[in-house]
């Protein structure tokens, strides 16, 4: 503490704090020394050693030769000011994130990072942000620096999985954590098996639909048996949209052994689903090499006969080459043709599925009255049913 004195004669100092003097010691200490034109520099030297000495008030000097004067002064000693904080840093990660499964279906994504600072966080699905909710539950919780960042699902569902991002922040910076959530469920038979059969290709195809969030496996079964895959019979699976598959089964030149029931069987971690059987009736007869030569010709016509009852009768024609190999047929249809069938009945699917075709072929002579049945039933002409008899 300092002060200036004016004096012109000899100057006696003495320093009060309050009612008491003063008294030079360890810890203080006391000088006067003289400048010009009779001014002089008083000045107390005290050493702080507590808080409260700094604030205590109080403290005066008094200045006497042959009159007096007094000085007050009030210790206000500052103390230093606090060193300024450290700057702000980014969150970091504490490890990667992480899904975890948590009994009894529910599933949990974590994100656990680093900051001084406190830090606020955001989920988003895709596009869409993620709110707390009964569906999504968002929690945050703290120690010793290390922010711990959870989004709970209890009961999730298919449409639940894809890719989810958290977006960690605070004054100084954001980083941002990206987790991809896969949800298997049972497959579904979205569609059951169907036949198409394509005649330009002589293909059969068997197709059918399925859900499931990632590809099945998939087997499909011909009497009960695993049909395994060769140059003639291909297993396909194609995805057709998020969380659908197509499987197919295709045949090349189905044969008499291809009839019969198919059945697809689609599985994943979760359990197996079965589909309805589905029956391959129509196949395609095997195509047979032309036969080599010409078709055989007549060169002498039938000749009616007349014989008396009780008579052999001798008709006779000629083939314009001869050819041993030639198979020859006589037919008498003295009483016409009794029905019968030509060719086993087929079934034809159109390719868009929405029209089957039953044919077969009869011989008769004269025209016969075809009837068809259902289950015993007799089917008749309707919008849904057409009848369409062809002679050739």
């Amino acid at each position: 503490m300092k002060c200036r004195v004016r004096s012109s004669s000899k100057l006696d100092i003495t320093w009060h704090k309050a009612t008491e003097v003063v008294r030079a010691s360890s810890r203080i200490s006391m000088r006067t020394t003289p400048l010009k034109d009779g001014e002089y520099e008083v000045v107390l030297e005290l050493k702080v050693g507590a808080r409260s000495e700094i604030a205590e008030p109080g403290y005066w000097c008094e200045g006497t030769n042959s009159g007096e004067s007094h000085a007050n002064l009030a210790l206000n000693i500052e103390p230093e000011p606090e060193p300024p904080a450290p700057p702000a840093k980014p969150p970091v990660f504490v490890g990667p994130p992480a899904i975890r499964s948590e009994p009894p279906r529910a599933v949990v994504m974590e994100v656990r990072v680093r900051s001084e600072r406190t830090v606020t966080a955001s989920w988003w699905h895709g596009q869409r942000a993620v709110r707390h909710s009964n569906r999504t539950q968002i929690t945050q919780q703290e120690k010793a620096s290390i922010f711990t960042l959870n989004l709970r699902i209890p009961e999730p569902r298919p449409e639940d999985a894809g890719l989810y991002k958290c977006s960690v922040k605070n004054e100084a910076g954001e980083i941002n954590a990206n987790l991809t959530l896969n949800i298997e469920v049972v497959p579904e038979m979205r569609q059951q098996p169907r036949v198409i059969v394509i005649r330009e290709r002589r293909v059969v195809i068997i197709e059918s639909r399925i859900t499931c969030v990632n590809r099945p496996n998939v087997q499909w079964l011909h009497q009960m048996r695993q049909v395994t895959g060769d140059s003639r019979r291909s297993v396909i699976v194609e995805q057709v949209s998020q969380g659908e598959y197509a499987v197919k089964l295709e045949i090349n030149g189905a044969s008499a052994a291809d009839r019969g029931e198919y059945q697809l069987v689609a599985r994943n971690e979760k359990g197996e689903v079965k589909s309805q059987p589905v029956t391959v009736s129509e196949v395609f007869e095997e195509e047979k090499p032309k036969p080599k030569g010409e078709r055989p010709q007549f060169a002498a016509q039938l000749k009616p006969v007349t014989v008396e009852e009780g008579q052999s009768a001798d008709f006779a024609c000629k083939l314009a080459k001869l050819d041993m190999s030639t198979e020859i047929i006589w037919y008498s249809q003295a009483d016409g043709l009794a029905p019968t069938f030509a060719k086993k009945p087929t079934i034809e699917q159109a390719p868009d599925g929405k029209r089957l075709t039953f044919a077969c072929r009869v011989l008769a002579d004269p025209r016969p009255t075809l009837s068809w049945f259902r289950d015993g039933v007799q089917v008749q002409d309707s919008a849904r049913h057409k009848a369409m008899p062809k002679r050739k």
